[in-house]
């Protein structure tokens, strides 16, 4: 880091632009299912505009990410994401479709450019990108809430907008050298490496959406998950820097596994299951920014473009006809594999405590 960048601790980043992460899944969800619940766009296109928005706001990262990587502009894409997003609010009441567009991509403007600053903070460790994507799910869940709900707060969302963009503005960053073009991935690290981590995050996403499924969904039961999206992720990454990423990572996917295949119908324990699974989260990703130095921001796009891979298989009726507790067993048995061997070879090739 520059002298600038020694003033902001990990802690202090951790809290400031995971509290916004936070901010930022709440307004645009909540302006993605208002869209049809509070300005009565007809059904059928809002349906169609949410998932158009999950496009937009997972898939584009990669790209958004390719770009920003190119001059490591990372705490600029974030700060042009938050204004894209306060832009789309007022919007919303005059042009709905184009405001969730918008709203779109400054989400990914800012998962892109606040996520790659957080793989910086420090390297080759997993507690900040775990604190920083961690308070994302109580935004999401939020969000979805008020949406849902038809409740909308302009007004609020304006003010905690350019509030949250004045405190990225002063704050300092970790002084991030500029990749070399033509560098994607380290010469010791095949592309396989890339592609098992980012088969676990889809994994994840698949078995995350798809685990649940025959436990009744209770309002309570939605504020558990929540919650343990929250701190099993932010918990992981801690915990793995501590005791080892591979024994926390793939300990808690073989925890997770049976209470989540054979006991995800009673809300107990796919609450605990669930806790356990989200663990890895931040190893993965950190995971596939070793294996692709001064590449943060494609490291972090990839990771959100496998998770909208899982969710979208999660919800294919073909997928579902094979739901089955053998299925989910199977599949986190994959993912715990798939990290092990992963995390096992970069053990081999970088000094860190795997």
């Amino acid at each position: 880091m520059n002298e600038q960048g020694k003033k902001l601790r990990w802690g202090q980043f951790s809290l400031i632009f995971g509290f916004i992460h936070l901010l930022i899944d709440l307004v645009t969800v909540s302006s993605a299912f208002s869209v049809y619940r509070v300005y009565h766009v007809p059904l059928l296109l809002g349906i169609s505009t949410i998932v158009f928005y999950d496009v937009l706001a997972f898939a584009g990262q990669s790209i958004i990410g390719w770009f920003s990587d190119r001059k490591a502009t990372y705490h600029s894409v974030a700060l042009a994401g938050i204004v894209m997003v306060l832009a789309s609010v007022p919007l919303l009441s005059v042009l709905p479709v184009a405001a969730l567009v918008l709203t779109g991509v400054g989400n990914a403007f800012y998962h892109v450019g606040a996520g790659a600053l957080s793989l910086n903070v420090e390297k080759g460790r997993a507690r900040v990108p775990g604190l920083f994507v961690a308070p994302g799910a109580i935004g999401l869940g939020v969000g979805t809430l008020l949406g849902k709900s038809g409740q909308y707060y302009p007004l609020l969302f304006i003010a905690a907008l350019v509030i949250a963009f004045f405190f990225v503005a002063q704050t300092s960053v970790p002084d991030i050298r500029r990749p070399e073009k033509k560098l994607l991935l380290a010469v010791p690290h095949p592309v396989w490496v890339v592609f098992a981590l980012l088969v676990s995050i889809a994994i994840r996403a698949l078995v995350g959406f798809g685990g649940g499924t025959g436990c009744k969904k209770t309002m309570t039961l939605k504020l558990a998950l929540m919650t343990v999206a929250f701190l099993g992720k932010g918990i992981g990454g801690v915990l793995s820097d501590r005791i080892g990423w591979i024994r926390c990572s793939v300990g808690a996917l073989l925890i997770s596994a049976p209470l989540i295949a054979f006991g995800g119908t009673a809300p107990v324990s796919l609450t605990v299951g669930l806790f356990f699974f989200q663990m890895t989260m931040p190893v993965t990703l950190v995971a596939v920014n070793e294996v692709m130095p001064g590449r943060s921001g494609l490291a972090f796009g990839l990771c959100c473009l496998a998770l909208l891979c899982g969710s979208l298989l999660a919800f294919s009726s073909t997928v579902q006809s094979i739901y089955s507790s053998s299925f989910f067993f199977a599949m986190i048995l994959v993912s715990a594999g798939l990290v092990f061997i992963s995390l096992r070879h970069l053990q081999k090739k970088i000094p860190m405590k795997f």
